[in-house]
């Protein structure tokens, strides 16, 4: 997401990132190889196609994230999120009927409705943040951010599942870490056609003097007579 992010927004003109910004790009990817551990193993089909609905996922995300920041310039984050919410609802309430009404509800244990309760929730308050980051601060800076859930993943599963992180991982995670503030505090040209959020000011009327007071105005009567 963060590499569809950044070339995206780069040809539509709301932002471009500099050398360094790619830089931090590519050490980030170098860390999160670090971490996952490709070992390069045989392709199938089947790892293919995961493989293409990550990145056709990735893309679309990209495409929302940068696409949305004109018009969170415009409406707020809650009402872009209620419309994206409920649109997909709709979509995915045709298209999933039909398993819908297949399964079996009363067999789904209470846990899973919990965990079920609890991504709605968290996702909702999450995406406002998200697009808060947007109109703030832009789509290509939001995105880097992701890089941040491989890391985090790491220190839940120390915590959680008592797991141990090998030196590979460790490395991965530092290198990841320096690539994410290499491209964060890189510097962006930001776009001519699309004004920072928050930074728009609407300019005052010079101030009148006691001759203009006299002059009529568009709203006042040019004489009584």
């Amino acid at each position: 997401n963060p590499v569809f992010a950044a070339i995206l927004a780069g040809w539509t003109g709301s932002g471009r990132l500099k050398l360094t910004g790619w830089i931090g790009v590519a050490v980030c990817l170098a860390g999160l190889l670090l971490i996952t551990g490709a070992d390069g193993e045989a392709l199938d089909q089947r790892v293919l196609m995961g493989d293409a609905l990550v990145l056709l996922s990735g893309a679309t995300g990209a495409t929302y994230a940068v696409f949305s920041r004109r018009f969170l310039l415009t409406y707020s984050p809650l009402k872009i999120q209620a419309y994206a919410f409920t649109s997909a609802a709709l979509v995915w309430s045709v298209a999933a009927s039909g398993p819908w009404l297949r399964h079996d509800w009363a067999a789904v244990s209470w846990p899973a409705y919990a965990a079920l309760a609890y991504s709605g929730v968290i996702g909702s308050v999450a995406g406002l943040f998200w697009l808060s980051s947007i109109r703030r601060i832009g789509p290509v800076r939001t995105a880097f951010y992701q890089y941040l859930v491989p890391v985090v993943g790491l220190v839940f599963s120390m915590v959680l599942l008592q797991d141990r992180l090998d030196a590979r991982q460790s490395i991965g995670a530092g290198v990841l870490l320096a690539g994410l503030v290499l491209a964060l505090y890189s510097k962006q040209t930001s776009s001519a056609g699309v004004p920072a959020a928050g930074k728009t000011k609407i300019r005052d009327a010079p101030p009148r003097g006691p001759s203009d007071r006299s002059r009529p105005t568009a709203n006042s009567p040019e004489g009584d007579g």
